[in-house]
């Protein structure tokens, strides 16, 4: 007798399907019968029985049901949940997991002058798995005749690790090349793309997407700790790491320093999110070479065109200040423009064509016309005077991204005052905030794209920012320090297995073993680990000679600081 399927006082009570389904599953069948023991001893209990026949499906129910439960536990603890259900108990403490990025970088195009570069010309790597990459701004090839080059920014066809293509591996184009060009490389590495961000290993907290909701989920409180500023940090999408010091970079400050979700430094869109979550402050971009917010050349200074200058693509789109002569730009009466009294920084963005000198280049710094002196760094003529020299080799050859570019000097400001910005080659004029005529640095061509003003506290207008008021935050990526690793490889290689194919993977093992100690307790780079790391790789037989940097010391890596490989060379027993 089966009651499988059956019809009792009008009810059906056909069981269903899925439950019939499990009859066969041999766990659930175990469990069930182990009910039978609770019957009255000598009733009859063999398959095919009254009893059996009547019991069985309701103890199938009940065995599938504490099955169920195990499986809801599972997926709902954070310790093991995974994919989806990791997702939605994301959702629950407003933390996203991750998203892929594109890789980005910068290709040099060799051509006839006066050649147009359309928006969205491809370009690509050579070989199996080749990467696609498109320029995201119109250019030109300079130049009235004969062969030029021109820098113009691309970026990846595909999200993901794979844009992450080393330098002079861009070297051809996808189709036809366009006319007039010749020639297209790229001289530095493709950086910045990842793949959506992983779970992280269940039942630890320490990487991954489980990490960041175990992080969010644990912290208690809305005060302006520490804790609470590694909280908002980690809100943003595309952090994975988050290092805060305190009564940094002076008294009445914290610093905020961050890694990608790919334990590399934080790229400048994620450092620019994570500031205005925290902050909210105010942003006023300006550009020098326009005269419009009382702006001035002062002397040699003159207007140029570059690349990769704002707006992109565009004519006399920065000043050029050339070391040949004194030269300087002047911003009056910028008082006008600042929407309200407080701690203001001056970042202006800046390129150099060689980094190469150490001699002094350029000031440049905020002036109170009232007192005849510099603005201070801190309120109430507090702090050092408000302006800053550097050299060329504290700068870049490329435009940065200026709200993440630490070339920078703080100022303060009343509210009542009538203050100006002072740009100047050479080192300025203690009683007229000028420069001094021909500077040390005569040979380094400086280019000035934005002269910008970032509030060091949240906007008053609005009530959006998270720290607290008159708290003062410094957010910036995590400083690189290049791990180049060399070594003799004895290679075992098994069936479809190449010299290149191994390589490729001693590579990729070695940049995530150094992803994997981006501010761990302990991120020092050991070289018996990156031999262990080279030797565990399969297709290796041995390893000897492993160097770090050319030595065989072990790398230090300090609490802000994250290690990033740099040239990878293996050579063949």
């Amino acid at each position: 007798m089966s009651f499988t399927t059956s019809v009792l006082a009008g009810y059906d009570t056909t069981l269903p399907q899925s439950v019939i389904d499990r009859q066969s599953d041999a766990n659930l069948r175990l469990a069930a019968l182990s009910a039978f023991a609770a019957l009255a001893p000598g009733m009859d209990t063999v398959e095919g029985s009254f009893a059996f026949d009547l019991i069985e499906p309701f103890c199938l129910v009940l065995a599938q049901a504490y099955s169920d439960l195990v499986d809801i536990e599972r997926r709902t603890s954070l310790a093991t949940a995974t994919g989806l259900d990791l997702d939605r108990m994301g959702e629950l403490y407003a933390v996203s997991r991750g998203p892929a990025a594109l890789a980005t970088g910068i290709v040099t195009f060799t051509g006839t002058a006066g050649t147009p570069i359309s928006l969205g010309t491809s370009v690509s790597t050579v070989g199996v798995g080749a990467q696609i990459f498109q320029t995201t701004t119109p250019a030109v090839i300079p130049g009235a005749s004969g062969q030029g080059t021109v820098d113009v920014p691309v970026r990846a066809l595909a999200v993901g690790v794979g844009g992450n293509v080393p330098a002079n591996s861009v070297t051809t184009f996808a189709g036809a090349a366009p006319a007039g060009l010749t020639q297209v490389n790229n001289a530095a590495p493709m950086t910045g793309g990842t793949d959506i961000q992983q779970d992280g290993p269940q039942n630890q907290y320490y990487t991954g997407y489980r990490a960041d909701i175990y992080n969010l989920e644990n912290t208690r409180g809305e005060g302006g700790a520490a804790k609470h500023l590694r909280k908002w940090a980690r809100s943003v999408n595309g952090v994975g790491g988050v290092h805060v010091q305190e009564v940094t970079p002076q008294a009445g400050w914290a610093t905020v320093v961050l890694l990608g979700i790919n334990g590399q430094p934080a790229t400048p869109d994620i450092v620019h999110a994570v500031e205005a979550t925290i902050l909210d402050p105010w942003y006023i971009y300006n550009d020098p070479e326009l005269t419009a917010n009382q702006m001035a050349l002062t002397g040699a200074a003159t207007r140029s065109t570059q690349a990769d200058g704002t707006p992109l693509g565009g004519t006399n789109n920065t000043v050029l200040l050339t070391g040949a002569a004194a030269a300087g730009i002047r911003q009056s009466r910028i008082d006008q423009m600042l929407p309200q009294p407080g701690v203001w920084r001056l970042k202006p963005r800046f390129k150099v064509n060689s980094t190469a000198l150490t001699t002094n280049l350029v000031t440049f710094g905020v002036w109170d016309i009232n007192t005849g002196a510099w603005c201070t760094t801190r309120p109430n003529n507090n702090g050092v005077p408000a302006n800053r020299t550097v050299t060329a080799n504290q700068l870049t050859t490329a435009f940065r991204v200026p709200d993440v570019d630490q070339i920078y000097v703080d100022f303060a400001w009343n509210g009542i005052d009538f203050i100006e910005m002072h740009i100047d080659l050479g080192v300025p004029n203690p009683l007229t905030g000028g420069g001094v005529g021909v500077p040390a640095d005569t040979t380094t061509q400086l280019f000035v794209d934005q002269i910008n003003y970032f509030a060091a506290m949240s906007r008053d207008d609005r009530d959006m920012g998270l720290s607290p008021a008159g708290m003062r935050v410094n957010v910036v990526p995590a400083l690189p320090v290049t791990v180049n690793v060399s070594a003799t490889i004895t290679y075992a290689l098994s069936a479809g297995q190449t010299i290149a194919t191994v390589n490729a993977a001693i590579n990729n093992a070695v940049t995530t073993y150094l992803a994997n100690l981006a501010f761990t307790a302990n991120a020092s780079v050991r070289r018996a680990a990156i031999e262990d790391t080279i030797y565990n790789t399969f297709g290796v037989g041995d390893v000897s000679n492993v160097l770090l940097n050319g030595a065989t010391n072990n790398i230090t890596i300090a609490p802000t600081q994250v290690a990033v490989a740099g040239t990878l060379v293996w050579t063949s027993a």
